[in-house]
Formats: structure tokens, sequence, C-alpha cells
């Protein structure tokens, strides 16, 4: 037997409703009807009387099925109406989000599933307008990013071509390698955290000896911290994590190196490591510039540089490294910071 399909919800509901108290409406029914029936052939010639009574009973019975059947149905449209309502209003929702419009938002009536649908219908139309934001102000920053050496560099080299001058030449040279330094940098930046965001990172996840890699990344980094005559102080216990080791490299060397890069001259880095039960402590203080504590939100943004770093090299987007990282690894960072007194971080591991 062909299976017979409603392209409407609304309907689906009407006829499956309305066929199953039809249905129940008749058996009850037609059941009375036929105990009046064997009563009547009974009692009709013996009690006439009673047989009257009898057949106006059974018509009260019909004209009651009547009434009941077609209050019944009315009442299942009002009904059902108000079920597919709230599921229409969503899909005509969805439709604007489709279109780019995140600021729809549905009624949340009532305590059932269709209102707590719509609750999330909501959470989710917010999160998405979340999304677009960041993303247009991502481009923006980007584009402005790049905008400012490649205009540098341009004007410098349109100079060289202009210049007889060998030393102004090689002036202009230098200034085009750095700001094309720059570039690189940044391009690699950004590549790291669309592959962290993509969760396309290159990882070997493996039992790692923390200890082991910050040495390594601590020396990697002499050159920055021998020219300012930084001193480290560690107190590095030997710990392993289970963890991808490209993951804990980013996170260390850009935590170390904005330490020494915010640092003073002459000045010590603390840096401690150590296991609590099943959670692994990091923490790296520095005697630097420190941060505002109203700019302490807003230093995991990507492209974000505190006011009092923005003449400092680099393009806001380590401690967003940093962080995109460590919400993969499922760790948790907290900063204490005091302007001119410097920066600790704390992250946690869980083993």
């Amino acid at each position: 037997m062909k299976k017979i399909y409603f392209k409407s919800l609304y309907t689906r509901l009407v006829v499956t409703f309305v066929s199953i108290w039809w249905l129940i409406s008749f058996v009850s029914f037609g059941l009375i009807a036929r105990v009046f029936t064997s009563i009547n052939s009974i009692t009709v010639e013996s009690y006439p009387q009673l047989g009257a009574q009898l057949q106006g009973l059974r018509q009260v019975t019909f004209v009651t099925l009547i009434i009941s059947i077609i209050i019944g149905t009315l009442a299942i449209l009002y009904f059902s109406q108000g079920i597919v309502k709230p599921i229409n209003r969503l899909s005509d929702a969805s439709k604007l989000i489709a279109k780019g419009d995140y600021s729809i938002k549905v009624p949340e009536e009532g305590r059932d599933e269709l209102s707590l649908l719509s609750k999330n219908f909501n959470q989710m139309s917010l999160a998405l307008y979340r999304t677009d934001q960041s993303r247009k102000d991502f481009v923006s920053s980007v584009s402005h990013e790049f905008k400012t050496p490649v205009t540098s560099i341009k004007g410098f080299a349109q100079m060289i071509k202009q210049s007889d001058d060998l030393s102004k030449i090689k002036q202009y040279s230098d200034i085009i390698i750095e700001e094309s330094d720059n570039l690189n940098t940044l391009s690699i930046d950004l590549l790291t955290l669309t592959q962290i965001d993509s969760d396309v990172l290159p990882k070997a996840y493996g039992f790692i000896q923390v200890d082991e890699i910050l040495r390594k990344t601590i020396l990697s980094l002499e050159p920055l911290w021998k020219f300012k005559n930084i001193e480290f102080d560690l107190t590095l216990e030997p710990v392993t994590l289970k963890v991808s080791e490209s993951s804990l490299n980013l996170v260390f060397k850009n935590l170390i190196t904005n330490a020494i890069k915010y640092s003073n001259p002459d000045t010590k880095i603390i840096i401690n490591l150590k296991e609590v039960e099943s959670e692994v402590i990091f923490i790296i203080q520095d005697e630097g510039l420190g941060i505002e504590s109203d700019e302490l939100d807003h230093i995991f943004e990507r492209f974000y540089k505190a006011e009092k770093n923005r003449s400092e090299d680099g393009h806001g987007l380590g401690l967003a490294i940093v962080k995109a990282s460590l919400d993969k690894m499922k760790a948790s960072v907290v900063v204490e910071s005091k302007l001119h007194k410097g920066s600790k971080f704390t992250i946690v591991f869980k083993k």
C-alpha cells in the first residue's frame, strides 16, 4: 500500500489527531448504541413508555456524538496550530540567518521543548553574530597589518629607484628587509592561528618531558635575553605530560619571548614548573612594563596590543596563539599584572 505524504507538519498533525479522535468517538458511541439497541429489542413490547425514552436517549446520544466530533476537531485544529506556529517562526528565522541576518531573535514562550528549542536557536544566532563580527574585525586587522609594511616597502623601493646615493640605497634596503621580515612573521603567525583553529596543526601526542622543553626554549632565545642582560630564576620539577609537543612549544616560546620583550634590562624572569596532584602548574613572572587592569580582559584577542606596548615590535598575535593552543589542550590560564611592576602568567594543565 502506497503511503500518503503531506508536506505540511500542520496537516499531518491535524489528519493524525482528527483520525484518532473520530475513531475513538465512533467506537465509543457505537458501543453505547449497540447497548441501547439490545435493551430496546427486549423492552419495547413489554414497556412501550420505556422504549420511547430509550429512543429519545439514542437521539441525544447521536447529537452528542456530532457535537463532540465538531468540538474535538476544532480543538485539534487550534492546538495543532499552536504547536506548528513556533516551528514556522524558527523556519523563517533560519532563512534570514542563511541570508546573513544574525540579529534575528525568536520569542521564547513557555517552558516546554519548543521554548527550549527557541532559546537554543537564539543562543546559536548570537554565537553566529559574534563569530561574524570577529571575522570582520579579523579581516580588517589583517588588512591594516599588511597594508602598513607593504606601503613602506613600496615607498622605499621607489626611493631606491630614484636615488644615486649608495649610503641611502643601503639604508632603504635595510628598511625593506626589515619590513619584509615583519610580513613574513605576520604570515607565519596567521598561518599558525589558522592551523590551530582548523585543528590541522601537525601534532604527535606522547609523554613529553616538560622541564626539558622549557630549558630548550630558553636556550633557543638566548640572544634576546643576553642582549638585555636578563637573568632567569628557574625552579623546574621533572614533569611529564601527554600533549602535543608542537603546541607546548608554541605556548612556551610565545610566553617567554613576551616576557623578555617587555622586561626592563638587568631584571629577572622567574619560571616555576611543578606538579600538584593531578595538575601541572607553569608560572612565568617578569619585572617589565606590566598591563593596565582594564586591558587584561583583552590581551588574548587577536591583534590586540596593550597601550603601553604599542611601540614594541609585534602584531598582537603571540598571546592569541597561546590562548588558542591552551584551549585545544584544555588548559587554563590566569594573568596578574601591575603597571611598571611586571606580569605573571599561571597555566594549569590537567594530567
